[in-house]
């Protein structure tokens, strides 16, 4: 297994030493403003960060004020993080299976036949994969209920092709992640109020007058994680061609870390409906995920 590469101690002092300046070590401060708004040129929509995507996950969902205990539809092929996060935010889990033999072609946009009694989806984009967000815009302005993009791994396709639109999408950038910060995550899309309602639940709910409006969670992102982002901004366009190249033989065209790879063993912790914290929660049939935590498994991709 190939190990994460992140900015190097050379490449992060000249941040560091604007923290040192400064004496701002968080609460959205100098570096953290400049990360977001060079990933906003980057992404074309306005970002929020946070301490993971995780948390950003959750305070996705809980902007949007779901009656508590109201479903939540998801893959149930996905990373357990996506599950987590809606169950941190008061909601229950929906595990649906995918339509789609390899489980992120087109065809898993929605499986569900019947969306009435779900009160919000989670739309999973697997191993960094392109989406088509305009189908997900209308399918929410339809149905009336909120979509969230999981793009946990998908910095690169979602800068680049599948540009963020009204629907929310999360990006993480754990270090395992092709663009990372260590832990970390933003959101981003063309909501600016739902990214403002966002922003202040990652912050305890705060308004600026420092009155809680919303119920709210610690998920900010520190000054040193943004650090380790505008360093990583700066090496990114080298770092993406390497990447590129190493997966050049898989047949993909964005920067990934990991790849699925038909019959290299079980994917481990894919698979929400398997594992005991989830086994009670509703669910679908699940014969083609069942059939793809069988047989494909995930390749690192390294660049040392």
């Amino acid at each position: 297994m190939n190990r994460p590469l992140l900015p190097t101690e050379d490449k992060l002092r000249p941040y560091i030493e604007r923290i040192d300046k400064n004496r701002y070590y968080t609460n959205f401060s100098e570096l953290n403003s400049e990360y977001q708004e060079r990933l906003a040129g980057m992404f074309g929509a306005p970002v929020v960060t946070g301490s993971s995507a995780t948390s950003l996950l959750t305070a996705t969902l809980m902007a949007y004020d779901l009656p508590k205990g109201s479903l939540v539809a998801m893959p149930s092929y996905t990373f357990p993080a996506t599950a987590a996060a809606a169950v941190s935010a008061g909601l229950v889990p929906y595990f649906h299976d995918v339509a789609h033999e390899n489980g992120w072609g087109e065809k898993n946009v929605i499986s569900i036949d019947d969306t009435s009694k779900v009160a919000a989806m989670i739309v999973v984009a697997p191993f960094g994969c392109s989406l088509n967000l305009a189908i997900r815009d209308d399918f929410s302005e339809q149905r009336k209920i909120p979509i969230i993009i999981d793009a946990a791994a998908g910095f690169d396709n979602f800068s680049t092709v599948c540009k963020p639109m009204r629907c929310p999408v999360v990006i993480s950038t754990h270090s395992t992640k092709s663009f990372g910060t260590g832990e970390g995550g933003f959101v981003t899309c063309r909501d600016k109020p739902l990214l403002e309602r966002i922003r202040r639940i990652t912050n305890f709910g705060l308004s600026p007058s420092r009155c809680i409006e919303y119920t709210g969670l610690n998920a900010k992102f520190s000054e040193y994680h943004a650090a380790v982002g505008l360093a990583e901004l700066d090496a990114w366009p080298e770092k993406r061609l390497k990447l590129l190249e190493a997966v050049k033989p898989y047949g993909l065209n964005y920067a990934v870390t990991q790849v699925p790879v038909r019959g290299a063993g079980k994917m481990g912790v894919y698979g929400c409906h398997r594992h005991k914290a989830y086994a009670d929660y509703p669910r679908t049939e699940m014969p083609v995920t069942n059939e793809l935590i069988e047989n494909v498994g995930a390749v690192m991709i390294g660049i040392d």
